[in-house]
C-alpha cells in the first residue's frame, strides 16, 4: 500500500532531550477481521523506515466486535510487538474502538473492557492522564462515545483533565495533548487550549484547523507564542487517505 506522511516541522524553546525529536502520528486503521500480516508489515515498514522517537495512535484502531475474534487478537498483538521494536506507542481511543454491533444496532462497550485488552498488549494507553518521558508530557484525552460529539462534554473534560495533571508535570517540557475528538469545535476556547503546546486530534470538520488555530505546515509563516496552543495538527486517518502525519520538533535557543 502507497502510504504518505504530511510533514511538520516545529520549533520550540522548552526542554527537549535531543536537537530534534520525530514523532508519527496515525488514525483510523479500522481494520476488520479480514486484515493480512503482509498489510501489517507494509505499515511497519514505512513506519521503521523514519525511525520515529514515537508513535502516537489516535483511535479507532479498529472496533470491540472484531476484538471478539482471537485470530484478529494475535494479528493486533503481532502490529504492536512490531512497533515496540521500533518505539514507544501511546494511544488514545476514538467510538469505534467501543463499537459492538446487536441485533443490527450499534451499541458500546466501557473503556473498562477496551483497556482489559489493550493492558496486555506493548502499547500505552492513556485514559484521560499524562505520561511524563525525559522530553515530552505526553497527556491522553478520551471520552465516552455518548459524548463523543457533545461540545460541552468536551471543554468540561479538558478542564477536569488540566486541573489534573497541573501540579505533576514540568511545565518547563513540551506539552502534547492526544484526542480523537475534533477541537475545532473548541476554537474560542483558546485560554484553555494555550495549556498544550501541541494537539493532535482526528478531523472531522470540513473546515482544517489551521482555519482557526494555529496548525503550521513547513513553509508558513510562525505565529506568537502568546495566541493560543501554538500547533494543531488534525490527521485525515489511514483507512480514508492512507495519510500519516510526521512531527519534527526542533530544540531551538532561548
Amino acid at each position: 500500500m502507497d502510504y504518505t506522511f504530511k510533514q511538520y516541522e516545529i520549533e520550540t524553546k522548552k526542554n527537549m532531550e535531543l536537537e530534534e525529536t520525530k514523532i508519527i502520528t496515525l488514525s483510523d486503521l479500522n481494520w476488520n477481521t479480514n486484515i493480512t500480516n503482509y498489510e501489517i508489515n507494509d505499515l511497519i515498514v514505512r513506519i521503521n523506515d523514519i525511525i520515529p522517537k514515537y508513535v502516537f495512535i489516535l483511535g479507532n484502531i479498529t472496533t470491540y466486535d472484531c476484538l471478539q475474534n482471537e485470530l484478529f487478537q494475535k494479528k493486533i498483538s503481532y502490529f504492536f510487538e512490531l512497533l515496540s521494536c521500533i518505539t514507544k506507542t501511546y494511544m488514545v481511543f476514538g467510538s469505534k474502538d467501543y463499537e459492538i454491533e446487536q441485533n443490527e444496532k450499534k451499541k458500546y462497550t466501557s473503556i473498562d473492557s477496551l483497556i482489559e485488552f489493550y493492558k496486555t498488549q506493548k502499547v500505552t494507553i492513556l485514559d484521560n492522564s499524562v505520561y511524563k518521558e525525559s522530553d515530552l508530557n505526553i497527556i491522553g484525552l478520551n471520552l465516552n462515545p455518548a459524548n463523543h460529539y457533545n461540545v460541552n462534554e468536551r471543554k468540561k473534560k479538558i478542564e477536569e483533565l488540566i486541573k489534573r495533571i497541573d501540579n505533576i508535570i514540568d511545565n518547563n517540557k513540551f506539552n502534547v495533548l492526544l484526542t480523537h475528538s475534533d477541537m475545532s469545535a473548541l476554537k474560542n476556547e483558546k485560554d484553555l487550549l494555550s495549556y498544550f503546546d501541541l494537539i493532535f486530534s482526528k478531523s472531522f470538520s470540513p473546515i482544517p484547523s489551521s482555519y482557526f488555530f494555529h496548525c503550521k505546515r513547513k513553509e508558513e509563516t510562525k505565529i506568537p507564542e502568546e495566541e493560543g496552543p501554538k500547533f494543531i495538527i488534525e490527521n485525515k486517518g489511514i483507512h480514508a487517505k492512507n495519510e500519516m502525519d510526521l512531527i519534527k520538533i526542533k530544540k531551538i535557543q532561548k
